[in-house]
């Protein structure tokens, strides 16, 4: 027999990764549960080593090089890397497990969802982002529809996850002109192709030109007049974080905007969506592209909204005006409610006049 070394950080890391691997529960549900067994056994268990758990448990950190997580992840990848190989060796072939490529991302996506966000993030970026290269080729290369639906709910669950670096990485490829022809299917992976895209340009980097030749005003005019093979809120967040980058970059904003101008009845339903989601959240993208839509002017308004959601409207940016916490939000809709009563097609009332003359600088 040998005595173990004590280790209270390492002891810590692997009852996490134990809890992790029996219950399948998210890393840092496992840590609360490890927290919890510890603040139940300390009144019964005093020592200076319990004390080290105790205080090991407290401040515990995954450690993303080696607990149990990043080993299942990159066995995973490997995995899901291998079949990319496969399937573009194959891709002219019938001989293809598609039902194998559809579970390995399912659990790929099961692991990134449950972890640390650096952990899928370590994974993806290695030797310059290698195996989201290989991914998107067999996504623009496929032909099986639930491939590709399973390879866009796996972009979503890593742009959701690893967020900006991801965006920045991706916005950057061919991605979004490939997705383009996909958004304009009706097929059902349409859906899940315009999300994707919306949850794209969230980004903060910049467009390249060459995706302005795809997304035209044909192509936003196609968007509006389908609306509904879509979720509607997607159709808004590709919209409004479209034109939040093309506002950054100083570029063109007809391609959203003249469909509207030209037939603000076709688009009814996104001015409905809009204020929907104006009245759920106020954000600085949403609240440009509203100012912009406001700007079209009264004939096109008067079209595009009914009178009462119009009055809506202005008690939201009314409320916001004033509730919000974030200045630049406050000052944006203040700005558009100065902006909306001067077409005329709402009209003031106490709590309108009451946001427009307590306003807070700070």
């Amino acid at each position: 027999m040998y005595d173990v070394d004590f280790d209270a950080e390492k002891l810590v890391a692997e009852c996490v990764d134990s809890i992790r691997v029996v219950t399948d529960a998210p890393i840092e549900n496992c840590h609360c549960a490890l927290w919890a067994v510890m603040q139940i056994l300390g009144p019964h268990l005093r020592s200076e080593n319990f004390s080290s758990l105790e205080k090991s448990a407290e401040n515990y950190q995954v450690n993303v090089e080696t607990c149990h997580d990043r080993v299942a992840l990159e066995q995973s990848a490997s995995t899901l890397f291998d079949i990319f190989l496969e399937k573009q060796e194959l891709s002219y072939s019938a001989d293809q497990d598609d039902e194998t490529i559809c579970a390995a991302l399912d659990g790929f996506c099961d692991i990134v969802n449950k972890t640390d966000p650096r952990i899928p993030m370590a994974v993806i970026s290695k030797n310059n982002w290698e195996w989201m290269s290989q991914m998107l080729i067999v996504l623009q290369t496929d032909q099986n529809d639930s491939v590709r639906e399973h390879l866009l709910s796996t972009l979503q669950v890593l742009m959701e996850k690893c967020g900006e670096p991801v965006k920045r990485t991706l916005v950057d490829t061919q991605l979004p002109i490939s997705l383009v022809p996909l958004t304009q299917k009706s097929n059902g992976i349409q859906v899940g192709a315009l999300r994707v895209l919306a949850i794209l340009y969230s980004t903060e980097a910049e467009i390249p030109l060459e995706q302005l030749d795809y997304l035209n005003i044909d192509y936003f005019q196609r968007l509006y007049h389908h609306m509904t093979d879509y979720q509607k809120t997607d159709v808004l967040e590709m919209c409004t974080n479209f034109c939040g980058l093309l506002q950054r970059q100083n570029l063109d904003l007809s391609a959203v905007f003249e469909p509207i101008r030209e037939n603000p009845y076709e688009c009814a339903n996104l001015g409905i969506v809009l204020i929907q989601e104006m009245n759920r959240k106020c954000t600085v993208r949403r609240l440009q592209f509203l100012h912009h839509v406001i700007e079209l002017g009264e004939t096109v308004l008067s079209k595009l909204f009914y009178e009462n959601d119009l009055k809506v409207l202005a008690h939201v940016l009314a409320r916001e005006s004033i509730n919000h916490s974030d200045k630049e939000i406050r000052q944006l809709c203040l700005t558009s409610l100065r902006l909306l009563l001067a077409t005329k097609t709402v009209n003031s009332d106490d709590d309108i006049e009451y946001a427009l003359a307590n306003f807070d600088e700070n």
